[in-house]
């Protein structure tokens, strides 16, 4: 009996130490860390893409560069790894991932290939454009693979859009060239560094000039008239008579023309000329002055210092046409230079009634082929001047080249007498209670 037991307790014992050996004796699990691709390549703007990690125990990853960056860095088991990379602005580039067990004897790799930045284009067509003087619009293109500004560099030449990416037409706008010289402007594209330009080119405009007024009327006292100059360059201006003087004498552009006449000291009217010149373009300013307002004193100056000249000459004439006419109750009015006469003749009479620059005088024409007889009565109530003046008056015969001298006369207060080689003169000169008698006579030889 003791014997079973002894037996049955060895067997026990036996068959736990083999069972324990057993268990000791099994075989340890390989740790194992696989990348899935095991190489990737990623775009120069970093872009980011996927590697799977297959393993049966934890692992991490280790970078060989610092531009490469993983996400997650470390884990357990089997697990998306996210792979990116910073902006590449240079050339191609290749790193290396390394994913290891804590053991350190698993391992995956997975090169990573960045491309490099691409080839960078700026480009413009055309590069010039070219405008007439009027306002005009026109485009250019720009071919290009970044962002790029755009500028003019005059204000009268603007761009649109200023700015933008890739390809884009430009559109160019330029306003109107008033000026008579033509011009330029660049328009300049910049891009990360690269620069293009298009130069723009405007004709210049004819030359232009007109004047407010052409035709101007100034008083016999003078003054001053405006005139206002419309140009588009510059210009000169200048008058023809010494009594008007014309400022500025040039100008450039728009201006104003002040124009300044002296006091007419003459009974006639007087004309001057202004003469704007532009270039080839001239302009013409007439310009008047009204006379001076006869005084009595000065008509009959006048009248006394040109019997023997052309009054005589346009009085004979007048008679002879009378004559011709026979007299007729008419009003006639001629004209001898710039002085007009209006007379009036009674009906089979020689009587005439002569109005003198706005004067009432008095004459009576008797002429033939020898013999003129002129003679002016001057009523005393039409006229202030004393009779010692018409005596001063009558002495400027001289200036005639008629020698003329004193003689006694019993019917005129004062009596003269010449002679030339064609005929004798006689200037005689009375005085009454209600008029003057001033009395021309001409004989031939």
């Amino acid at each position: 009996m003791k014997k079973q037991i002894f037996l049955s307790a060895l067997i026990g014992m036996c068959a736990m130490l083999f069972f324990e050996n057993c268990g000791d004796d099994s075989p340890e699990e390989i740790p194992v860390v696989k990348a899935i691709p095991m190489s990737i390549t990623l775009d120069a703007d970093g872009s980011e893409q996927v590697v799977s990690i297959n393993s049966n125990t934890t692992w991490s990853v280790m970078r060989d560069d610092s531009w490469l960056q993983c996400s997650p860095a470390d884990g357990s088991g089997n697990l998306s790894v996210k792979v990116s990379a910073s902006v590449n602005n240079g050339d191609e580039r290749r790193s290396k991932l390394t994913f290891t067990d804590k053991t350190g004897k698993a391992t995956a790799s997975v090169i990573v290939t960045q491309k490099g930045a691409p080839e960078k284009i700026l480009t413009v067509n055309p590069e010039s454009l070219s405008f007439s003087s009027a306002a005009n619009n026109n485009t250019f293109t720009i071919m290009s693979n970044m962002s790029w500004s755009v500028e003019s560099s005059a204000s009268w030449c603007t761009v649109s859009p200023s700015s933008g990416s890739n390809n884009s037409a430009i559109a160019v706008k330029v306003e109107t060239n008033s000026a008579v010289s033509s011009r330029t402007a660049t328009i300049t594209v910049k891009g990360d560094g690269i620069i293009k330009t298009v130069s723009v080119n405007q004709e210049a405009a004819e030359a232009q000039l007109s004047l407010s007024i052409d035709v101007v009327s100034i008083s016999v006292d003078g003054g001053t008239q405006s005139v206002t100059v419309k140009s588009n360059s510059s210009w000169s201006a200048m008058s023809n008579q010494s009594w008007l003087t014309v400022s500025p004498s040039q100008g450039n552009g728009d201006g104003t023309l002040t124009l300044k006449a002296t006091a007419n000291p003459n009974t006639s009217s007087r004309q001057a000329t202004v003469t704007v010149k532009c270039g080839s373009i001239s302009k013409t300013i007439s310009v008047t002055q009204e006379a001076k307002a006869a005084s009595q004193e000065m008509v009959l100056k006048e009248m006394l210092a040109r019997p023997f000249g052309t009054l005589y000459g346009a009085a004979f004439t007048l008679y002879s046409y009378l004559e011709i006419k026979n007299k007729c109750k008419e009003n006639y009015v001629i004209r001898e230079g710039d002085t007009y006469f209006s007379i009036y003749v009674t009906s089979n009479s020689s009587l005439a009634n002569l109005v003198y620059k706005g004067v009432p005088l008095y004459g009576l024409y008797v002429s033939n082929t020898k013999y003129v007889s002129y003679t002016l009565r001057i009523d005393k109530s039409k006229l202030s001047t004393p009779f010692s003046k018409l005596v001063e008056m009558v002495n400027e015969l001289r200036a005639l080249n008629i020698t003329m001298s004193s003689e006694t006369n019993a019917s005129y207060d004062y009596y003269y007498k010449g002679t030339t080689n064609e005929a004798n003169y006689y200037a005689m000169l009375k005085e009454t209670d209600s008029y003057y008698d001033y009395n021309i006579v001409v004989s031939y030889k």
